[in-house]
């Protein structure tokens, strides 16, 4: 369109039609140049036989390198003027293999050939030639002088020291090819090196290697052998090269195959195809696609070596004639190939040759050529120009002007920010920062810039940053034209951008961006949610899951894999495969509740039993909830958590609940029942009932049959039972568990009898019954083996050591039960004689009259005898203190301890809570059997020692007010201001009265309140306790008191003994009271009672727990053995002995004990009573009967008093009772070992009159917090730390934690830090 409009004159078409015609003269000149034609050169061998030379060749005819060197030595022996009769021969050895067996035959032609001929001289080509002569030189051709030429890494070790052996030296200077290819290509950082497995390629590859060190801070080597690759896959190589790489042709001929080429057949095809530039070393590979080096010319090698020949036939002795090693090698380069690689001339070294360059009228007038042509050349081109830019002008301003105004529309209309910027340089000419051309109006607004301040100024002031913003990353821009895209964190603005750079102009770029802040303070809290909910979800064991229901996609959280113990590649979209790793039970519910959710929208919440890919049994709980839209179910969502440890805690409560309630309604049996059968019969019922076991039946002893007679049971398959005949001897048809626990009188537990060998002869029953595991329990009649008990479950795993020590308890009761129902049975056999007696008294009087006063003795006696057999009652009663309080202190001293545990849920301390007060229960109810034991007896005292009274109040409270919530009845405690805190009395006796009368009061009241007073007069304290209860009937009031006496409401069984008022009343008039009651009936009731408890000031507390503290004694180390079948108490009494010095040894019996003895030689001997075996009596005998153990000391351990026993009969030295004090225990090792105990040192604090060292404030701190969290197990740890400065301090804590009294550990602590800050305090 716009060339029409211009017209153009004829002057101006001749002149521009000129210019072009010389422009394309000049072309061709430069790319088309003359060149004159090659003559090749022609051997000429002579006619005239007067000097006879032979010639070996390494290599073929083929071979350019050898085609050169025989053009050199045949033109100097022609220009000789001699005549020369010259014979060539050639090993070939680039196509053929170096062998001994081809040396050998090439030596035979040689030798058939010029067997007849004298040689004057012989020259090797190469390094083959050469070896070869060395070889056979002089059984070919003695004393025949030889030059070698071209010889490659020349040594002189080669000649063999012989002197008639000389030539020219292949200088291959590597060093000045590989410099001046890293002039050529600074940019150069591998050179790599083509060799093969010639022996020429080989001498030169180990050139290389010792020339490598030099270059290897400038350059990396690679190497290829040709004899590795096909020519086609070598040049595949080449091909791939990149520019920071050159090529270094060594030596390349032989390929993998064993074929061979020439220097003009591979060279062209190798450079053709490298995409870098190829260097040589020989002027032969120079002019065939190789741009060249310093190259050492085979040609010049030939005419070195012939003018040695040409002196030799002269008559010139060859010893005088130097090897010659230098001045052969010259830079020659390839014209055509510099140009394909943009290398100029001016680049070379001076005086290099360049091969294939045109003679051209260019290259004679190229300086006055060139300048012409640039005249012509601009002229035509301004001139073409001008007639352009005038169509161009119009052109572009219209497009300039239609594209302004879209951009400028664009570029204010833009939320994005957008500038323009433009690349400055500094003197050096390199890149320095950049400035601002134009921003639009979003700009501005992202940044609070204002506009004046932006245009034209440098980022770097601009921004205040020191250095220009992204700096490298807007200049690779700029540079590459390639366009960026990030997001980052702008620190002068407190905000976060995303960029996209480009560059629009030549040292130019803009930059679009957004403020993303918002956006990312979103993901960043995103991010953090996630990852706490991630952690939460660990921590609780909670896992989530997702299944969108139209593409049918399921979602897990990582913690869903956790519990499925999956790898993170796990599919879970295979939803069959999901429900397999449920129960068996289980799978049904699930898939059935899924897909409830999943097509109708039912949401479900299941705890089912679950087994992971690891085989893991679990619990879990599953919950689901779906998403509808338009009535339909899009999405189903919901969480999995593992509540197997949830699940093991609470059917572990449940368990040893039950078994708690099994024990106590034993030991409650016991004391009820008459008869053995009775017994038996009602425990087999209360296991299977009260314990939820499958059966239970109990077997007596048969000595005569050695064997188990089923006495009584309860539960399924009894006939089973009653059918069956176990014998306890050795037989192998009866290794089960009841044949086991006769034997050996120990528990023996079978938890899951399929593994199990020893249960195989009662295998099938057990399958078809569907039992898992049975224990099986001894008992004793008098210390005899009397039975077993034997109980069995329809779960593996049931007995586990809590549940089988309360199972034990269980069997050790039943043995209590069968003592006491035999000393019942002397007592009415005792009672049936005196009745007999009576019956018949009158008739005897009237027959047989002078027998009354013998009648009346043995009636007397009979009475004494009953009387005993009563007294025997509570004798044994009290016995069974230490048996029965033993394991429940530990039972109850646990639950309180687990029961403020911060670290478990709350179901978990409700299932605490549920085995505290079942302990407490039996508890009450031992220790009411055993106070009236204590009563009968005449054996119970008050003790008055200080103690907080307040505190013990407040404690009563706490447990009251449980059990008063419990009836949803009000409590209240009413104390007076006037109160004492502390006072002197028997706080424990005072505990159980107040409790007891608040426990009945609570019991016997359905509605209303109970109230618990306490009103000072003087030095006593009245305490009353008042209820809105059903109260007594006045004809009730005198046996309200009575032992065994209940007074029920005539509606409901009330729990207990009927002790507590008989016990209370006791213990009121031993602390100098009484206990009195008034009662209405249908009102409520008054009990009451005023005992003194004087006031005594707070240090006194303390006073009485004040004892110097032992650390050890002074002396040689003793020796001491414990003898006891429960490891229990053997450690117990081990711990105490070994902290203040003692070596200690234990033995589990009799048996033990006295083989031990000669070993240890023990200086005291601690010995139980009871042990299976052989009992402490007799074991004793037989250590007194030896005389070398004549003189050891044994102690008696007995859970009674051994007032009665007579130690010169039985060989005891003393007796100590269970449970006994540390102060006891200590007495009677001063005793008897006439020890001299060594004490602490203590520091005094005057408000407790006690010296203690203390530690540092941390250290009480932290004992301090443990103590308040109840963590027992942390206390223990820090107080047996290895700290002999504080062992005052921490063995009073020891005492006090050894008792679990929590409430005196934290007084105590608090006591210490108060005083620690006063000291602090003072100093400062």
């Amino acid at each position: 369109m716009y060339f029409r409009k211009i017209k153009i004159s004829p002057l101006f078409f001749s002149i521009l039609t000129f210019l072009l015609v010389l422009f394309l003269f000049a072309i061709s000149v430069m790319f088309f140049p003359y060149k004159q034609p090659v003559v090749p050169l022609k051997n000429n061998t002579g006619a005239v036989n007067i000097k006879k030379v032979l010639i070996l060749c390494s290599f073929d005819t083929d071979y350019m390198w050898t085609e050169n060197m025989l053009s050199g030595i045949d033109d100097t022996f022609k220009k000789s003027g001699l005549h020369i009769d010259v014979s060539v021969r050639f090993m070939d050895m680039k196509r053929i293999p170096f062998s001994e067996e081809y040396y050998s035959k090439f030596k035979d032609m040689l030798f058939a050939a010029y067997k007849n001929i004298h040689f004057d001289a012989i020259m090797a080509c190469d390094n083959d030639a050469l070896e070869f002569l060395r070889k056979y030189r002089d059984e070919l051709f003695p004393d025949v002088p030889v030059v070698f030429v071209s010889i490659n890494d020349f040594k002189e070790t080669m000649l063999d020291g012989r002197k008639d052996i000389t030539g020219t030296g292949e200088n291959t200077d590597y060093c000045g090819t590989i410099e001046i290819a890293l002039k050529l290509r600074p940019k150069t950082k591998y050179i790599l090196v083509i060799t093969d497995d010639t022996t020429s390629g080989i001498v030169h590859k180990t050139t290389l290697l010792h020339i490598e060190p030099y270059f290897s801070q400038k350059v990396t080597f690679q190497y290829l052998s040709f004899s590795d690759f096909t020519p086609e896959e070598m040049g595949e190589k080449l091909s791939h090269l990149k520019d920071d790489t050159v090529v270094l042709l060594a030596h390349y001929f032989r390929d993998k195959h064993g074929n061979s080429y020439s220097v003009e057949q591979i060279t062209p095809f190798l450079t053709t195809c490298s995409s870098v530039p190829c260097f040589v070393v020989t002027d032969i590979r120079v002019g065939l696609g190789s741009l060249g080096g310093n190259v050492v010319s085979s040609y010049f090698h030939g005419e070195a070596a012939a003018n040695m020949v040409l002196e030799i036939l002269k008559g010139t002795d060859i010893k005088s004639i130097p090897v010659m090693l230098n001045g052969h090698n010259k830079y020659m380069f390839d014209y055509q190939v510099m140009k394909r690689f943009n290398i100029s001339e001016r680049e070379l070294p001076e005086g290099s040759i360049i091969k294939n360059r045109p003679d051209s009228i260019f290259a004679k007038y190229r300086i006055e050529v060139i300048t012409l042509i640039i005249i012509f050349f601009i002229i035509f081109l301004f001139l073409i120009f001008m007639a352009l830019e005038i169509l161009r002008r119009k052109r572009v301003e219209d497009d300039l002007r239609e594209t302004k105004e879209r951009f400028t529309a664009l570029f204010e209309a833009m939320t994005e920010g957008v500038a323009i910027h433009e690349i400055i340089y500094d003197e050096k000419g390199m890149p320095s920062d950049y400035i601002i051309l134009d921003v639009n109006p979003a700009y501005i607004k992202h940044t609070g810039i204002a506009r004046a301040d932006i245009i034209g100024k440098k980022a770097s002031e601009l921004y205040g940053t020191g250095s220009p913003p992204y700096f490298n990353t807007y200049k690779d821009v700029t540079e590459t034209g390639k366009p960026v895209c990030f997001e980052t964190y702008f620190e002068p603005m407190n905000k976060y951008f995303s960029i996209s750079v480009f560059s629009p102009d030549k040292g130019q770029f803009a930059t679009v961006f957004e403020d993303i802040t918002e956006r990312k303070k979103t993901e960043d809290a995103l991010h953090k949610s996630e990852s706490i909910l991630q952690e939460t979800q660990h921590l609780a064991r909670i896992g989530g899951w997702e299944y969108q229901v139209e593409n049918k996609k399921m979602y897990w959280t990582s913690e869903v894999y956790n519990i499925y113990e999956v790898d993170k590649d796990f599919d879970p979209n295979k939803i069959e495969q999901n429900i397999k790793f449920y129960g068996p039970d289980a799978q049904e519910i699930i898939e059935r509740a899924f897909y409830g959710a999943v097509e109708r929208g039912e949401p479900y919440d299941l705890e089912l039993k679950f087994l992971s890919a690891r085989g893991t049994k679990k619990w879990v709980r599953t919950t689901a909830m779906a998403e509808m839209s338009s009535g339909h179910v899009i999405r189903v969502f919901g969480n999995i958590i593992d509540v197997t440890e949830h699940r093991r805690h609470e059917e572990e409560i449940h368990r040893l609940n039950r078994l708690y309630e099994v024990l106590s309604q034993v030991n409650q049996l016991i004391i009820r029942v008459n008869s053995r059968k009775e017994l038996f019969e009602q425990i087999c019922q209360i296991v299977v009932d009260r314990g939820g076991f499958h059966m239970a039946w109990i077997g007596e002893k048969d000595i005569k049959t050695r064997s188990l007679i089923p006495v009584a049971m309860a539960g399924k398959h009894m006939d089973y039972v009653r059918n069956i005949t176990i014998f306890y001897d050795d037989r192998p048809e009866d290794p089960g568990p009841i044949g086991t626990a006769i034997r050996e009188e120990k528990t023996c537990i079978c938890n899951d009898f399929f593994p199990d060998a020893g249960i195989y002869p009662w295998r099938q029953f057990m399958i078809e019954a569907g039992i898992r595991a049975a224990a099986s329990f001894p008992f004793y009649s008098f210390g005899t083996l009397f039975g077993v008990l034997n109980i069995y479950a329809v779960e593996t795993d049931v007995f586990q050591e809590k549940e089988v020590l309360l199972l034990e308890e269980v069997a050790m009761s039943i043995s209590f039960g069968l003592d006491r129902l035999e000393g019942e049975v002397q007592r009415r056999l005792a009672e049936d004689e005196l009745k007999r007696y009576r019956d018949h008294l009158e008739e005897r009087v009237k027959e047989r009259t002078a027998e009354l006063i013998e009648t009346t003795r043995q009636l007397q006696k009979a009475k004494e005898e009953a009387e005993m057999a009563n007294s025997a009652k509570s004798e044994f009663l009290a016995s069974m203190s230490h048996e029965l309080r033993t394991p429940l202190n530990a039972i109850l001293g646990y639950a309180q301890l687990f029961g403020k545990s911060k670290e478990l849920t709350e179901d978990y301390k409700r299932g605490i809570n549920i085995i505290e007060k079942s302990g407490k229960h039996l508890l009450d109810l031992i220790n009411e059997i055993l106070d009236l034991a204590k009563i009968e007896s005449g054996k119970t005292e008050s003790e008055k020692y200080p103690f907080d009274l307040i505190n013990l109040l407040n404690f009563i409270e706490e447990i009251i007010r449980v059990k008063a919530k419990e009836k949803k009845i009000s409590f209240s405690v009413e104390i007076p201001v006037n109160l004492p805190h502390f006072v002197l009395g028997d706080e424990k006796k005072l505990s159980q009265v107040l409790i007891n009368l608040l426990s009945n009061a609570v019991k016997f009241t359905q509605k209303g309140q109970v109230t618990l007073r306490a009103e000072k007069y003087d030095t006593k304290i009245l305490f009353s306790v008042e209820d809105t209860g059903s109260g007594i009937l006045e004809k009730y009031m005198e046996d309200i008191f009575s032992p065994f006496k209940q007074l029920s409401d005539h509606l409901r069984k009330t729990e207990g003994t009927g002790l507590g008022l008989t016990i209370s009343q006791h213990f009121v008039k031993i602390m100098g009271g009484n206990l009195n009651v008034e009662s209405a009936y249908g009102t409520g009731s008054r009990f009451w009672f005023e005992i003194d408890l004087p006031e005594v000031p707070f240090c006194q507390i303390y006073e009485s727990d004040s004892e110097e503290i032992i650390t050890g004694y002074k002396g040689m180390r003793r020796k001491i053995l414990i003898v006891d079948d429960k490891i229990e108490n053997r450690l117990m009494l081990a711990d105490l002995l070994k902290n203040i010095g003692f070596e200690v040894n234990e033995a589990e019996n009799g048996p033990k004990c006295l083989e031990k003895l000669d070993e240890l030689k023990p200086d005291l001997i601690f010995m139980d009573l009871i042990m299976p075996e052989m009992n402490g009596f007799e074991c004793t005998l037989k250590i007194r009967e030896n005389r070398p153990w004549k003189k050891i000391k044994i102690i008696a351990i007995s859970a009674t008093k051994l007032e009665q026993v007579n130690f010169e009969i039985t060989g005891f030295d003393d007796y100590l009772v269970k449970p006994f004090f540390y102060k006891d225990l200590l007495e009677l090792l001063t005793k008897h070992l006439f020890l001299e105990w060594i004490y602490e040192e203590k520091i005094i604090l005057p408000y407790r009159e006690e010296t203690v060292l203390l530690p540092s404030e941390d250290i009480i701190n932290r004992l301090y917090t443990l103590a308040k969290e109840g963590n027992v197990r942390a206390i223990r740890e820090e107080l047996n730390k290895d700290n002999h400065d504080y062992t005052g301090f921490y063995n009073k804590l020891k005492i006090l934690i050894d008792n679990f009294e929590m409430e005196k550990i934290k007084k105590l602590l608090n006591t210490y830090l108060k005083e620690s800050e006063k000291e602090v305090s003072e100093r400062e």
